[in-house]
């Protein structure tokens, strides 16, 4: 059987530079449009994107260059994640509300506090999980397995990281991507429904998928 070149081809990791602002904040925003459009954006995509590069490059919040690894195919970036304990997530959002309310006029600031809120209700994962906050793949580089060997990596950071759960959210109609992190053995733990006036803009919801890592690094050793 002839081999899958671009399979072949090695995959591996750096840590993010503010110099990959450009296309990881175009990842980072494929793994939430809506939401990143309505929200940060306040209804424009463009300005969105914009925003994500503009604070990518800043520090201390959870789209920060300093909590993203890049996904290298040779020289070339073919996607990005970001993955951190729980716990750091309240921090990270403090930050990140700060970066983002500085690229807005005081009443777009209002509007997107008002639009924003709901999702502080909104829970990602336990304290006490590893979460996987944002995985993507370039468009041109899906179906080949990357994102299936990203995720494996993401599961051994935890594990090293003394973490015996992953978790993450994902849009309840991104059929594709549930079926996808159920057949790596993720199981849905909670449902996040929109309200429906929030539907149009937001989609059906989210839903909380985790994995169980049993396999510790303590019960290697044994």
């Amino acid at each position: 059987m002839v081999k899958n070149e671009q399979q072949d081809r090695k995959i591996t990791y750096r840590p993010a530079t503010p110099a990959d602002a450009e296309i990881a904040s175009q990842l980072i925003f494929d793994t939430f449009p809506m939401l990143s459009a309505y929200i940060f954006g306040l209804g424009d995509k463009d300005h969105a994107q914009e925003i994500l590069a503009l604070i990518f490059v800043l520090e201390d919040h959870r789209f920060s260059y300093q909590v993203t690894e890049m996904v290298m195919q040779d020289e070339e970036i073919v996607g990005m994640f970001i993955a951190y304990p729980a716990q750091e997530l309240p921090r990270l959002d403090r930050g990140l509300l700060k970066a983002i309310v500085k690229q807005h006029n005081f009443l777009d600031k209002l509007r997107m506090l008002v639009r924003g809120l709901p999702a502080i209700f909104i829970e990602e994962a336990k304290p006490n999980d590893f979460l996987l906050s944002n995985i993507a793949i370039a468009k041109a580089k899906r179906g080949q397995g990357i994102g299936g060997q990203v995720l494996a990596y993401v599961e051994e950071k935890a594990k090293a990281a003394g973490y015996n759960r992953l978790a993450l959210i994902v849009e309840m109609d991104k059929e594709n991507a549930c079926r996808f992190y159920e057949s790596k053995g993720f199981e849905v733990r909670a449902k996040l429904p929109e309200p429906p006036h929030r539907v149009k803009h937001l989609g059906p919801g989210f839903q909380q998928m985790v994995k169980e890592l049993n396999d510790t690094p303590e019960e290697k050793s044994n």
